[in-house]
């Protein structure tokens, strides 16, 4: 991940403000070699990268270009805002459908006082912005956008509510209120005074027959990894599950000497995955090089990643990230391949399957539901039981009742415990509730997708990998001073598992049964049957354990509440139940909040 910023205010000159650039520039992702800025009489920005050839001007376009993307006829990379530019000469607004691979672009049209921005299908590269009238800042962080002097000052509360309901800030939303974030495939055009967000590119679920699929996928995951692993200096991330292995395995294939690459273990009954990651290296003949990580590891590390994020982010597998992206670096390795994207494009979650499952009560008859099942299971006399057949049919009728998507968040602690039990009245008071299972139905219910699976995996490209999984591998390796790529993320791998049926991709309840067919002469049968796991980190554990640890976030847990925030009686009770009741699940929330007062305290901003 590199970095561009910059503004555009088409009725007065601001490019002479060579201070504000610097002060935007300084809070873009750490990981640079070479800067360019430009102005015109109206627009300034600045680009920061590894490469030359993100940022174009003439004397009417100022175009500034982030990532890695892609055109019909490959251009050096030295091309990428130039040919941008060309495109956007050429086609208008319709440029960008001549563009793939990941991308974040601004354009500034000087003639048409106009600015554009847009991101990649699958939101890869962020870009964040404050829209003033015709006046547009603009930014890869949001913190950047926010440096800017004429963005209203402030936090947005919204965001903090979002924040514990997701564990992370979903777009379009920041932490700031005054600052937005593009989401996946959506264009900002700005002209005129007025502001238009659309999404730009939908997926094209033309089904494929099976017969078709067989033995295609390798071939085309394989392309993917030639892509992306451009130089000798690329390793990989192994957590030693199905994605990572197969990336790993594919890319030694190109390779003559060894691959090298990284993973971390964790010395926790339940968490730690090093037998897979060492299976993967055996027999792909990997270099591999591990880690355990540790309690103090993860001290030393919260202030740090805290002060990395533009915004509060609670995914606690950051820390392990990091670790691992560190180790890549001193081990001369530049760009790093993650397998990331695996379970949203072919049916990896465990949740897929239950929703299934539930979805099967739809084709019971209304009558026979009305007049013999739920008579009979919602009896008084079962609704007093706790366990046993009846109780879990009732349950199960109670859920599959209920409508999509909010079906999914049924152990979202928030609908657990309810709101006006976890935050403070006042507080309470000045946000919208209702706003998480907004943005899900949003995402859900989009028209032209065929079915309840690709409707839950489209909605989990946006909220797990785009929302979550990238902002916490891409900042992360950028810290650490590493490029990170995702070859299952490719545009042709994204095409050809949206031609996939879903009852291929999750035959009955088998997860992922078409990839891991596709994979069994590949893998180790010990990974293609393992359970998922990841870089999960056993926080929850190791605070009860460590007291160094627990000090300090539980001080952070003190300082939050004193922001009033959260009801006084529920920190008390969160801690009270992780203590003594489960550590894994209420350590999680435990985690998001000491992160939420850690960021407020590294950044010096308060509520």
């Amino acid at each position: 991940m590199t970095g561009i910023c910059g503004w555009s205010h088409p009725s007065g000159n601001h490019s002479a403000d060579q201070g504000v650039l610097q002060s935007m520039q300084r809070l873009l992702p750490p990981l640079q070699k070479i800067s360019e800025e430009a102005s015109l009489e109206s627009c300034a920005g600045c680009s920061q990268g590894i490469s030359t050839g993100s940022l174009h001007r003439s004397d009417t376009l100022l175009v500034l270009v982030d990532g890695h993307p892609r055109f019909a006829q490959e251009q050096p990379p030295e091309n990428r805002a130039a040919t941008i530019a060309a495109l956007y000469q050429s086609h208008d607004l319709k440029f960008v459908e001549h563009v793939t691979g990941t991308f974040a672009v601004a354009i500034v049209d000087v003639k048409r006082k106009r600015t554009v921005l847009a991101v990649d299908r699958t939101g890869t590269q962020p870009l964040a912005y404050n829209v003033m009238s015709n006046a547009v800042v603009f930014g890869s962080t949001g913190t950047s956008v926010y440096a800017h002097p004429q963005v209203e000052r402030g936090i947005d509360q919204q965001s903090i509510f979002n924040y514990i309901y997701f564990h992370m800030i979903p777009s379009p939303r920041t932490i700031f209120k005054a600052v937005s974030k593009l989401p996946p495939a959506h264009m900002l055009v700005v002209e005129d005074g007025k502001s238009i967000l659309s999404r730009y590119w939908l997926p094209d679920y033309t089904r494929a027959s099976i017969n078709s699929l067989n033995g295609k996928f390798l071939n085309t995951l394989g392309r993917a990894v030639d892509r992306a692993a451009d130089t000798q200096a690329s390793g990989a991330f192994l957590s030693g599950g199905l994605d990572s292995s197969t990336v790993c395995g594919l890319l030694q294939k190109q390779r003559k000497g060894k691959t090298d690459v990284f993973t971390i273990g964790f010395a926790q009954e339940g968490y730690d995955e090093l037998e897979y990651a060492r299976l993967a290296a055996d027999h792909f003949g990997l270099n591999l090089t591990s880690y355990y990580i540790t309690p103090e590891d993860v001290l030393n590390a919260i202030p740090e990643v805290a002060k990395a994020y533009d915004e509060p982010f609670g995914n606690s597998s950051a820390v392990p990230t990091l670790v691992c992206a560190r180790m890549a670096k001193s081990h001369g390795v530049d760009t790093l391949l993650a397998g990331d994207g695996g379970d949203e494009l072919f049916g990896g979650n465990e949740r897929y399957a239950t929703q299934k499952l539930f979805g099967y009560y739809n084709y019971m008859p209304k009558l026979v539901d009305k007049a013999l099942m739920r008579p009979f299971f919602f009896r008084d006399s079962v609704k007093k039981k706790s366990s046993g057949f009846q109780h879990k049919v009732r349950r199960y009728i109670e859920q599959a009742s209920m409508d999509m998507p909010e079906r999914t968040q049924n152990y979202n602690l928030l609908h657990l415990m309810g709101a006006d039990a976890v935050f403070g009245a006042q507080f309470l008071s000045s946000v919208d509730a209702d706003e998480p299972r907004r943005l899900l139905r949003a995402e859900y219910w989009q028209d032209g997708i065929p079915d309840q699976l690709e409707r839950l995996l489209f909605m989990d490209n946006k909220f797990t990998l785009a929302d979550n999984d990238l902002r916490k591998v891409n900042r992360m390796c950028s810290l650490a001073g590493v490029q990170v790529k995702y070859p299952m993320l490719d545009d042709e791998m994204v095409s050809f598992s949206n031609s996939i049926p879903s009852n291929v991709k999750l035959k009955g309840q088998e997860l992922r049964s078409y990839f891991k067919n596709e994979a069994r002469s590949f893998l180790p049968a010990e990974i293609i049957n393992k359970t998922k796991q990841g870089f999960g980190l056993p926080f929850g554990e190791w605070l009860k354990l460590d007291p160094a640890l627990s000090s300090h976030v539980h001080g952070n847990i003190q300082s939050l509440r004193n922001r009033e925030i959260f009801a006084p009686e529920f920190v008390d009770d969160l801690i009270d139940k992780h203590e003594n009741q489960h550590a894994a699940y209420y350590g999680s929330l435990v985690w998001v909040m000491a992160m939420l007062e850690e960021w407020l305290a590294q950044h010096n901003l308060s509520v």
